[in-house]
């Protein structure tokens, strides 16, 4: 009898333990489904968030580049209008119509050699471009396809104009003048050449021309 007591009771125990150990482990359970139920929530929280800040960002991109777009079309268009815009102005030799982005650029030169812009002497044209001349030794000269204007000054202005100018098989000036290395003289790059002012053995200056 005393056996069965014990058996009883020693069954009884393990039943209570077991019973015990289930509960910790359905309490663990929920605990752990809970946590990763919430881990589950904040992940899909934060791949949500990036999905939008990822869309917002894309947005913004779109409508820089759509901005930029129109800004940069408004400008071309801006500058077309310019370049094909012309007006009259006067000269020593009678009036003469020039592209108004040309205009401006003789009155821009002018004041920085300090020469009254209405006092041009005269205007040349060809289908490439124009030249103003502003006295022998100054002159602009403008592209009429990239609406850029060069300055030709001193004995290379003066040597140019001595060739024909546009018509001397040079054409255009392509940039300003530059000045030689040990200042042996000056050299200007033009469409079709260049000409250069140049100090010789005997230390005499001339011109250069060199035609492509």
């Amino acid at each position: 009898m005393k056996t069965m007591t014990r058996r009883v009771a020693a069954g009884f125990a393990a039943t209570t333990l077991t019973l015990g150990l289930a509960a910790c482990s359905s309490d663990d359970a929920k605990q752990a489904q809970d946590s990763a139920g919430s881990v589950a929530a904040e992940a899909t929280s934060a791949v949500g968030d990036a999905a939008t800040a990822a869309k917002d960002k894309a947005d913004e991109a779109m409508g820089s580049t759509a901005n930029s777009a129109e800004n940069s079309a408004e400008n071309t268009s801006g500058a077309n209008a310019e370049a094909g815009e012309t007006v009259t102005i006067a000269t020593a030799a009678g009036e003469a119509e020039v592209p108004a982005a040309f205009a401006t650029a003789i009155e821009d030169q002018a004041a920085q050699w300090g020469i009254d812009p209405q006092a041009i002497m005269d205007i040349h044209t060809t289908d490439a471009g124009s030249l103003a001349v502003l006295a022998e030794d100054k002159l602009v000269a403008f592209d009429n396809e990239s609406a850029h204007s060069v300055p030709v000054i001193g004995k290379i202005a003066q040597t140019y104009l001595n060739e024909g100018g546009l018509d001397s098989g040079l054409g255009l000036p392509l940039s300003p003048e530059q000045v030689l290395d040990q200042g042996t003289g000056w050299i200007q790059e033009f469409a079709g050449g260049s000409i250069s002012w140049l100090q010789d053995a005997a230390g005499e200056f001339g011109p250069e021309i060199e035609k492509n």
